[in-house]
């Protein structure tokens, strides 16, 4: 065949007489390309599937947002826009006709199966050529939001972030205007990269790919209002007051909103870690609430993970910050980004690395005053400049650390008081404790405890000990965080070299015991409980009428464990929380985990996926 096409004659091609009235048009495809006018930064998540008004999903990095649909679909994102009627949880597409919303007193609702067709096909035009018969089936009613009309949840962040910007055009005199920061290409690039080494179209599980960017608009012309445009539900009218005179109480509070420039447009993510940390934390001694075992052993499990993906490709994070890893609607953590991260030359990939070979140079006078990382490692509080795979495992043990005590387990605001606390708890530098750290140039010892008559108080290693003393558990309580511990004493070593590496935290007993426990039934049941109740909680600020505990999630003290129990009927409230309306709000089922929360007869299960 190819010698028989190679044989044939050239294809004459006809070109037309060209006048001077004739124009040629180009067609314009931006894929992934959006405009910032057309998306709405200000009402949150308002009109979508999560419509309640109580829930503040703002936060420092990533804000909560909606596009219409017609807009994300002249971008290319059709394949990633939600259907109302998604599929089951076993993948199965056999199974989405066993929904509960296609059963109406035993027989099939040939209305509801009408217009999860049409949300397949591709809206109601598409479905009248295909199937007219069953398009004979859809509700007609006045005033139906079409589903390409609706309003989509999606999340935005800063890009690239507002100082690097900032200190991008000041080197250049304020006379440029930036497009797109050198670093902010290269974080990009780098992390479409690592997506491409997973064989699967969602890349990493455990991090973040953006789905577009969002760009200013040379159209000067005023952002429409949501309650005007026909984006949103008509719904959403009648409380669009309510709406107005609360985001004028937030600006009034100095709450930021969405401004120009451009943005990553992500998945919508509801929480990050920063969020949670700041509603589980420990203000007073006594009861406090925890995060359950169960999702913090899923997190644990989740960075980790991330974080051993990155060695693996010589990649070091160098900073690892709660504002920049965000919870997706089914719980599981992902890293936003790679802003900070720094690839290792092919040279420092094999050789043993010895951090007093990178140092300062000298004592400067104000280096005590400089701002420190809340999850620095020792050596690079001590006056090291380079930060290697081991910093990176240690300020994985601080913050894990801190989600688990509610507070930083080595407080301090400057390196002399932070060091104390490391100190005291990773023990003193000795022989058999990195005994190298006196010789950083930042060492001193007023980062020691004075004790009687001005000595040194000389403290051993004693990293469980101290987590089980600030826990303050009982015996039977104590059982479920026991792994954890012995984790976070394996990370936070003084010495470098005696740090488990992340491959080493993936297979230490309490991330194998996790792992092993996702197939069970049960695990399933309890996590999705603890997870719903606990997102329901910090997006609420406590406030929500739909949980009848006292305080926010499970509650520990000098007792022990203490847990309310919970009828039937307040475990499948929350299961609505990840699943979307039945109505006109375009909202879709995709994380609907109803039937994890109660026994059933169905043989779904997370691990069919």
């Amino acid at each position: 065949m190819l010698c028989e096409a190679a044989s044939l004659p050239a294809p004459v091609l006809y070109t037309a007489p060209r006048t001077e009235t004739d124009v040629i048009k180009q067609a314009k495809v931006q894929p992934g390309l959006l405009d910032m006018q057309k998306i709405d930064g200000k009402h949150g998540w308002y009109g979508t599937s999560d419509t309640s008004d109580i829930y503040d999903a703002g936060w420092k990095t990533c804000v909560a947002a909606s596009a219409p649909q017609d807009h994300l679909d002249s971008a290319g994102l059709r394949w990633w826009v939600p259907h109302k009627y998604g599929p089951s949880l076993s993948g199965s597409l056999c199974q989405i006709f066993s929904s509960p919303r296609l059963h109406n007193r035993g027989s099939v609702d040939m209305n509801a199966l009408a217009s999860m067709a049409k949300s397949f096909t591709g809206g109601k035009m598409n479905l009248e050529d295909q199937y007219p018969t069953l398009a004979s089936f859809l509700p007609s009613c006045e005033g139906e939001v079409e589903e390409d009309n609706r309003a989509v949840a999606v999340s935005l962040q800063r890009w690239p972030a507002e100082k690097v910007e900032q200190k991008e055009q000041s080197n250049t005199g304020g006379s440029m205007q930036m497009g797109f920061s050198v670093s902010a290409l290269q974080e990009m690039q780098l992390l479409h990269q690592l997506h491409f080494l997973i064989p699967s179209p969602q890349g990493h599980p455990n991090f973040i790919l953006p789905l577009a960017i969002a760009l200013d608009s040379d159209n000067e012309e005023p952002k429409e209002s949501s309650s005007s445009g026909g984006n949103f539900p008509s719904k959403a009218a009648n409380d669009i007051l309510a709406m107005i005179e609360k985001n004028q109480r937030a600006a009034a509070a100095g709450k930021k909103q969405v401004g120009s420039g451009s943005h990553l447009v992500m998945e919508p993510t509801p929480l990050n870690l920063q969020k949670v940390m700041g509603r589980y934390q420990r203000k007073k001694e006594g009861n406090f609430a925890m995060i359950p075992p169960s999702v913090l052993a899923s997190w644990c499990h989740d960075i980790i993970s991330a974080i051993s993906f990155c060695h693996s490709n010589h990649i070091i994070l160098r900073s690892l910050l709660p504002d920049q890893i965000y919870l997706d609607n089914c719980g599981t953590a992902k890293f936003s980004g790679l802003s900070k991260v720094m690839v290792l030359h092919g040279n420092d990939r094999t050789k043993d690395f010895n951090p007093l070979k990178y140092v300062r140079s000298k004592k400067s006078k104000d280096h005590n005053t400089e701002d420190v990382e809340p999850f620095a490692a020792p050596e690079l509080l001590l006056g090291g400049t380079r930060h290697t795979k081991e910093t990176d495992m240690w300020a994985l043990g601080a913050l894990v650390a801190n989600l688990l005590l509610g507070k930083q387990l080595f407080p301090g605001k400057d390196r002399i008081s932070k060091m104390t606390q490391v100190f005291k708890i990773a023990g003193v530098p000795e022989k058999g404790n990195f005994e190298a750290a006196k010789k950083f140039p930042y060492y001193s010892l007023h980062m020691y405890v004075l004790g009687d008559e001005g000595k040194k108080k000389k403290y051993n290693r004693g990293v469980e000990k101290a987590l089980r003393h600030m826990l303050k558990l009982s015996k039977d309580a104590e059982e479920d965080f026991a792994g954890l511990i012995s984790l976070l004493d394996g990370l936070l070593h003084l010495d470098p070299k005696k740090r488990l590496t992340a491959e080493q935290a993936l297979d230490h007993p309490f991330i194998r015991n996790h792992s092993a426990q996702i197939d069970r039934k049960e695990f399933q049941q309890k996590y999705v409980n603890d997870w719903l109740e606990l997102k329901e909680n910090v997006l609420t600020k406590g406030k929500s009428s739909k949980s009848k505990r006292d305080n926010f999630g499970s509650t520990f003290g000098s007792s022990g464990f203490k847990e309310p129990a919970e009828s039937s009927e307040d475990l499948k409230r929350k299961a609505l929380l990840m699943s979307a309306s039945s109505g006109a709000d375009g909202g879709d089922d995709l994380y609907d985990l109803g039937d994890l929360l109660e026994p059933s007869s169905k043989k779904t299960k997370l691990s069919e996926m």
